[in-house]
């Protein structure tokens, strides 16, 4: 029986936390570490812009990544969600970012740069094997997506355990071009 986006995204918030709270310190750290491996494969060495995420709540830390993406000298984007439901990048310049948006989340100075990033790094609480996301429900990066008028490559990061063989998806879902898991990189079909 098919379920609606709303109990599969209330289902994978359940099993993402069963999956953490069952995990050691060390084996988290070694999830992490292979998740961010995955990643850096996908991203070229030299300098680029990258749209990236704040974690919040239980979505993947991916804060030492960034950390490390800037040392490199890579540019890193923030969301920010604004009042009409649409969203901005904005370059993270600060030693922490401290703002937060329309949706209590935090980012950039949203009196920074906005641009649109040629990698976006995209939280999700479940995919499908057509790299389909489920995201929390408000359509913020599949509006964004859709109306981008350059080309850019989209990398969704999840745990394994976030996977499913069939999301329910509309036409305005976008497939996100990578899927990064600890167990492997999935490509777009």
């Amino acid at each position: 029986m098919e379920m609606d986006k709303s109990a599969l995204r209330h289902h994978y918030r359940r099993e993402r936390a069963l999956f953490l709270q069952n995990l050691s310190a060390q084996a988290h750290n070694s999830i992490l570490s292979q998740i961010q491996a995955h990643l850096l494969s996908l991203l070229p060495a030299e300098s680029t812009q990258i749209g990236a995420f704040w974690p919040y709540g239980e979505e993947i830390d991916i804060r030492s990544l960034l950390y490390d993406l800037r040392y490199k000298k890579h540019g890193i984007f923030l969301p920010f969600a604004t009042q009409d439901h649409r969203m901005t990048f904005h370059l993270w310049d600060s030693p922490w970012p401290s703002h937060q948006d329309q949706m209590h989340r935090t980012c950039a100075d949203p009196q920074n740069p906005a641009i649109h990033p040629d990698f976006f790094i995209v939280p999700l609480l479940a995919f499908d094997e057509m790299n389909y996301r489920l995201g929390q429900g408000k359509g913020y990066y599949d509006r964004y997506f859709n109306a981008l008028e350059k080309k850019f490559t989209s990398i969704g990061i999840a745990y394994e355990v976030q996977r499913c063989a069939r999301l329910p998806h509309c036409a305005h879902d976008k497939a996100l071009d990578f899927i990064v898991t600890e167990a492997t990189i999935y490509r777009k079909k």
